[in-house]
């Protein structure tokens, strides 16, 4: 918990945040320097559902980091929107079927890139 909550959000915030797009904003207009923050912030995920959020997510963080030019908003909400996501996975699948083989980002309540393949049966308990 401490990890994603508290570490990630520091890491992440200060390098893509508060080296990167600083040095972004003086050279580009703030949608450029967005969009290859969003790009490098969703890749340092390594995962490719967590990419997927992680692009909106960094757009957000980058949008209220050309408004404040300041990295502590930004923390504070990538560390809410994971700390969150933590708590979401603790309480399962919300229908009552459990799928131990989904990730838990994919039980936050927007869509998922998955949400259609798992609709299907093929991802239901068979009975």
């Amino acid at each position: 918990m401490l990890l994603l909550t508290v570490i990630a959000p520091l890491t992440e915030g200060f390098v893509c945040r508060g080296r990167l797009m600083p040095a972004l904003l003086d050279r580009w207009r703030p949608s450029r320097a967005i969009a290859l923050t969003v790009l490098i912030f969703g890749l340092m995920h390594l995962n490719p559902w967590q990419c997927f959020y992680a692009f909106y997510l960094g757009a957000w963080l980058g949008w209220v980091y050309a408004r404040t030019r300041s990295v502590w908003p930004c923390v504070a909400g990538h560390a809410v929107n994971s700390g969150l996501a933590w708590l979401t996975s603790l309480a399962g699948d919300p229908s009552g079927t459990d799928h131990p083989d989904l990730e838990p980002m994919e039980l936050l309540p927007w869509p998922s890139p998955t949400s259609s393949w798992c609709s299907r049966s093929s991802c239901r308990d068979s009975p």
